[in-house]
């Protein structure tokens, strides 16, 4: 693959949008183009609430460590984009706001 064939599919100019927080707010999914070509909004928000559980908590009884809900929630939306064949490079972040 020739450089500007390279320059066509990839930019060094991120997608950028400043949103006010609000008390409510529970969590920030950073994700890469493979999870959002896949993964709805709506369905990453459910599927990181679940993950979270009440009062910041995992719902999953691998309590380890504080974080656990986050990397939980990570890695469940990274195998979701997999497993609906994303064909972009995957990366999520999730951040406990509540916390």
């Amino acid at each position: 693959m020739m450089m500007d064939e390279i320059g066509l599919w990839a930019t060094s100019e991120p997608d950028i949008s400043v949103t006010k927080r609000e008390s409510r707010d529970e969590c920030l999914i950073l994700g890469s183009n493979g999870l959002w070509d896949v993964v709805s909004s709506e369905t990453a928000s459910k599927t990181v609430h679940q993950c979270l559980g009440e009062n910041g908590n995992s719902s999953v009884e691998l309590r380890t460590d504080t974080d656990v809900g986050t990397k939980l929630a990570a890695t469940l939306l990274a195998r979701l984009a997999l497993g609906r064949r994303s064909a972009d490079n995957i990366s999520v972040i999730v951040v406990d706001l509540r916390k």
